[in-house]
This record gives C-alpha cells, structure tokens and sequence, in this order.
C-alpha cells in the first residue's frame, strides 16, 4: 500500500525525535476545520528539522503553519505579532522550551503555548504548569491529539483569569511527594491541573482508575469553583496530591463559607425534585456529584467548615508480568 503524506512524514521523522504518526484517517480530525476567515497562525518550534515538517504537515489544513529551529529566532516572532499559537519542543540549544515559554509569557501574555517534548520529567511538567502553558503533550503523539490541543487552546479566550484576578498561580511542593496549585477561582485552571498533573500520577494507575480519578477531580473542583467560591475570580482555589505506594490522595480547598454536610439532600430519593431544585437555582445539570464520588473513591473526607474535600484512591496492585513466549 503507499503511503500517504502523514505516513511518508512520520517515515522521515528521525529516530531520536520520538516521533510517530498512528496511522488513522485525516478525515477523523480535519471535520471542525476553521470557517471562512482568516486562519489562526501557528509558530512551530523545534531544533529537529523532521519534528517541524510533521508538526506542520498536520496542522497545515488547519492553520497557517510556519516553524523555527532557533528559539531566540522564535521568541522575535512572537513579540513581533506574528503567531496566534506557538507549539515548541523542551530541549533545544541555547533556550529550552521552558524559557521560551516563560518570555513569551512575559511579552505576549495573551498568545497561548502548548509544550511537546519525549522528556517527561516531574521538572518539566510543572515548570510548564508553573509559568503558564496552556497544555503539555508527550511524545509520540496521535495526530489527532495534536489537533485537538491546539483547536482547544485556541477557543479559550485570550484574556488569562490572572488579568481580572489579585492572584496568579503558583505551583509548589509544601511536603515530600506533595505537588500543590493554589490558583485564582477559575475552571481553566482546574482543566490544566487535569491536563498537566495528571501525567505524572496516572502512571502509577490503570485506566479505571484514572478515569474515576479525573471524574471525581473534575466533579469537586468544578463544585469548588462554582459554590463553594461562588465563581468569584477574587478568591482562590487550591488543589493538591501525593502519590503513596498504596493510594493516592488528592485534596480541593475553596475560601468559599463552607457547607453543612448534613443538610446535603440525598438526590436518590427524589430524582426528578433535584433536577427542578438546581434549574430554579440556576445551577448546572447534576446534583449527584458527591454521590458519585463517594462511590467511586475509597475515601471521601470533609473538613468542619465545609470548604475543603480529601479524597483517597487505592492504587490496584499490578500483577506479574506475563513470560514471554519462547520460538519452539
């Protein structure tokens, strides 16, 4: 069968770049491709001249591609207004992706940066975090994948939750093991924590386990945004996690007032009255998250006040590696 261009570019990837192309149908991810305007432009940024040529080949459909090798090159680019989105490696000469990120950051704060790189270290992944990327992509990645980061970072809006907010965004290590955010109230922050974090405790989870992790994340931190600081950009929220050989534990702190525990209705009982309860209320659909959680975490524990949530996952033991098969 020949090869398609995607195929023939991956081909020509070089070994060391980590790169690879899973070969599906471009039609798959080119279906949401920009309306008639002007497109995005996308700024490329690797030292590997294989890396750049792949990168682009995907997203050229999409977007204005162009590329640097040089990160210094890169950065005069952006300053100068011509890149909407710069996509760069983490190793390169002279300016590793980090500082690139941390100076576009500082000059063009409204142009999102997404981090790719075969490195992923716990340093790298939070140093991204840390200085503002807007999502971090290991190699090798599915084209798809690739697309998806991009078309998301792109959607949010410009203005950074920092701007309207007295705080900014820190990330620290208060303990050994422990990795904590403390961030203005605001769900992208929480969607990036999913983004970023996530790749450094689900290795040591299988896939159900991650799933039920992310859902019970997602399900209490959006309560913590939503009521407990009553989306309120002026307060802060905090979320930490500490991988243990047995658990993981995870913890969500609002500065909101707090709730009664007890006073919390049991949506099982009456089903369709939670439903009308939370449309006069004006919240979102739902009302069963904590029931959720409850079932699907092994541990579930609430401070006095009511503002913040520890939550404990056992980690499944694996099991031992099956033998190879041996050539009779």
């Amino acid at each position: 069968m020949a090869r398609g261009p995607f195929e023939s570019m991956a081909a020509a990837a070089p070994p060391e770049s980590g790169l690879r192309l899973r070969t599906r149908s471009r039609a798959s991810y080119t279906g949401d491709a920009m309306s008639e305007g002007v497109r995005p432009r996308v700024l490329v940024v690797d030292d590997e001249a294989g890396v750049r040529t792949l990168v682009a080949g995907i997203l050229e459909d999409l977007y204005d591609v162009t590329s640097e090798a040089d990160p210094t090159r890169a950065l005069e680019r952006v300053l100068a207004g011509e890149a909407d989105l710069v996509v760069t490696d983490v190793r390169m000469p002279g300016m590793d992706g980090i500082e690139l990120l941390r100076r576009v950051r500082a000059g063009a704060p409204g142009i999102p940066v997404i981090i790719m790189t075969g490195y992923q270290t716990q340093e790298n992944i939070i140093g991204s975090f840390r200085e503002g990327a807007r999502t971090f992509i290991r190699k090798p990645f599915e084209a798809e994948d690739l697309v998806k980061a991009v078309r998301t970072a792109l959607e949010v809006p410009q203005e950074d939750p920092e701007v309207r907010s007295p705080h900014r965004l820190e990330v620290t290590t208060p303990a050994s093991g422990w990795v904590e955010i403390t961030a203005p109230n605001h769900d992208s922050y929480l969607d990036r924590f999913q983004a970023f974090c996530a790749r450094l405790y689900e290795s040591n989870l299988d896939e159900k386990t991650c799933r039920d992790v992310r859902m019970a994340i997602d399900e209490l931190g959006r309560n913590a945004v939503e009521w407990g600081n009553r989306n309120d950009i002026n307060r802060r929220l905090r979320i930490a996690y500490c991988v243990f050989d047995d658990r993981i534990v995870f913890k969500i702190e609002d500065e909101g007032e707090g709730f009664d525990l007890g006073a919390v209705p049991d949506p099982t009982k009456d089903p369709w009255g939670v439903v009308e309860q939370r449309e006069k209320a004006g919240k979102r659909p739902g009302g069963y998250g904590l029931v959720l959680v409850r079932k699907i975490m092994d541990k579930v524990y609430h401070n006095a006040r009511g503002n913040m949530v520890i939550l404990e996952k056992r980690i499944p033991p694996r099991g031992p590696a099956e033998p190879h098969a041996t050539a009779s």
